[in-house]
């Protein structure tokens, strides 16, 4: 019997698309004077698929220097923004469209977990950002627990915290490795937050394009 509804937050709940464009067309625009439009545009897109968002700080300067280097920014540029994405970038934080109406009407039913990794003060910054700090039933942040999905050290915090086992719980996150692979493991029920139907697997991962189809597995699981 299902209990509990637990989701990664980052990309999942929130619009990690919209916060990443955001936070990194703002924080360069005075580095690029009298660049605009489709110019302007192409050196965020070009940033943006570095991945300079993925972690957070862990392995930063690894991933991200080439492409300011490319620009002509050196290392202190890279500093800053370290330092601005662990501090500042929460304020960009918003939920996907549905998110909460979807997790309001979930919690009727069902206890609601965030399971995240990342720094404790960026990630619990941007859950109060998004309202769900105070909403959710229970939350996991890596840092705070000292492991990192898929390790299940975080995935068993989360349990304690709800008062529920692995398999009463739905595990709801957008990276297979990430967090449907640990959720598996555990003995979670994991469900693959994935738009990109396109992309193949040969599992039998249950996937869903939208929040709100999650109303119909619950169906199904009763």
């Amino acid at each position: 019997m299902i209990k509990a509804i637990i989701f990664d937050f980052d990309g999942t709940l929130s619009n990690g698309e919209e916060f990443d464009y955001d936070n990194l067309y703002d924080f360069f625009r005075p580095y690029f004077p009298g660049v605009e439009g489709m110019e302007y545009d192409a050196v965020i897109q070009n940033l943006n698929s570095s991945s300079i968002h993925a972690t957070g700080p862990q392995n930063f300067r690894y991933r991200v220097q080439q492409y300011l280097k490319k620009y002509d920014l050196d290392g202190k540029v890279c500093d800053l923004l370290e330092d601005y994405w662990e501090k500042d970038s929460y304020k960009y934080a918003v939920l996907r469209e549905n998110a909460m109406e979807v997790l309001t009407e979930l919690k009727k039913n069902y206890k609601i977990g965030i399971c995240t990794n990342g720094g404790s003060e960026r990630q619990h910054n941007k859950l109060r950002q998004t309202g769900l700090h105070d909403f959710a039933d229970g939350i996991s942040v890596s840092e705070d627990v000292g492991s990192v999905k898929p390790d299940k050290g975080i995935y068993l915090d989360i349990c304690r915290q709800l008062d529920v086992k692995p398999e009463e719980c739905i595990f709801v996150g957008d990276s297979f490795s990430g967090d449907c692979l640990g959720a598996y493991r555990i003995g979670m029920m994991p469900v693959w937050m994935q738009r990109d139907l396109d992309r193949p697997t040969r599992t039998d991962i249950l996937r869903i394009t939208d929040l709100s189809q999650l109303f119909d597995i619950l169906e199904r699981h009763k």
